[in-house]
């Protein structure tokens, strides 16, 4: 009778422990097939904006190698989001809120030399503590860095990448300066400056 209840106690524990293990694999493929898609989607962003940048590159100092900052300016991206989303006719209310959304939560969280050609980085830290402290700013930038430097937002592409909303700037002295927020339209396989929002110059 024990030997009966203990084969029965067995098969029932092989049982729960094969059905758990099939829950598991289960899950298991489809987090594998989540992560897929997401690194695709990931990769994806990242070609595309290697190719805008490029475009970037062809109009904004193209033949020299630029001081760019590390960490995307979505600061200043987010100062226009009132003049950007003032016309209403421009931008769906699902795109204005992809744009808010990457505003906040940008999907490049560094620039690399693999993204931009023609660049060396600067870190933001840097450019902050030099430009913070009156005793060093510009002449010590001169000295130790060169010219000037640029920053540039994260771009946040619209309408299957299509569209490309994008903030960059370019600073080389105490007023010596200026950026711009502007709105791409790819044609034919071109980016094209569509619209433009929140100029400065200095």
């Amino acid at each position: 009778m024990e030997t009966c209840n203990f084969s029965i106690i067995f098969y029932k524990m092989r049982y729960h422990l094969l059905l758990l293990s099939a829950i598991l694999l289960a899950y298991s493929c489809r987090t594998q097939s989540h992560s897929k898609t997401l690194g695709k989607q990931e990769q994806e962003y990242i070609q595309q904006t290697k190719e805008f940048i490029q475009y970037i590159r062809t109009i904004e100092y193209p033949k020299d190698t630029i001081l760019l900052v590390d960490k995307p300016n979505m600061k200043e991206l987010n100062k226009c989001i009132p003049e950007l989303l003032f016309d209403t006719t421009l931008l769906t209310i699902i795109e204005r809120n992809i744009i808010r959304s990457q505003v906040s939560t940008p999907l490049l969280n560094n620039w690399e030399t693999t993204l931009v050609d023609k660049v060396r980085i600067i870190s933001r830290d840097s450019v902050n503590a030099i430009f913070n402290d009156k005793y060093r700013w510009w002449n010590y930038f001169y000295k130790h860095y060169g010219k000037g430097f640029s920053s540039y937002s994260a771009p946040i592409f619209l309408r299957n990448y299509t569209l490309c909303l994008f903030y960059w700037d370019h600073s080389c002295g105490g007023l010596c300066g200026g950026g711009q927020v502007t709105l791409f339209k790819k044609e034919h396989n071109t980016w094209k400056p569509f619209r433009t929002f929140c100029n400065w110059i200095s």
